[in-house]
């Protein structure tokens, strides 16, 4: 028997063997869970007339969430915005230290850390 009969015989078997195998090991190794930093994208709402925000920097705008690394992709993909209401705030810095609840998660995505937003408003 020579090689390529070897290899063309029942084809279709053997591509579908090959289908499910990676299949199979694509649903395992995406079923783990994992814990990743993802960039807080911050939005701010009713600010104060005659007042701006000073920007927060990047490396202050981590969130930490664990969860199946595929939740957690699809949480990369869409982000985590955060919008933060400053009605009646004054100027200098306001501390945001509860925002867990203003936080949209996918579904299966626990939040591990969050650190309290800090906003500072100027004239």
């Amino acid at each position: 028997m020579n090689l390529k009969r070897i290899l063309t015989n029942n084809i279709e078997m053997k591509l579908l063997s090959i289908l499910l195998a990676a299949t199979l090991w694509l649903f395992i190794a995406f079923e783990a869970v994992d814990e990743v930093e993802i960039p807080l994208s911050v939005s701010y709402v009713n600010t104060p007339a005659g007042l701006a925000v000073k920007a927060i920097p990047e490396s202050g705008r981590l969130i930490r969430v664990e969860g199946p690394r595929i939740l957690l992709l699809r949480q990369k993909l869409k982000g985590v915005p955060l919008r933060l209401d400053l009605a009646g705030a004054g100027e200098g810095a306001v501390v945001f230290s509860e925002v867990e609840s203003f936080v949209k998660l996918v579904q299966g995505v626990r939040l591990v850390k969050l650190s309290p937003v800090k906003v500072e408003l100027h004239r």
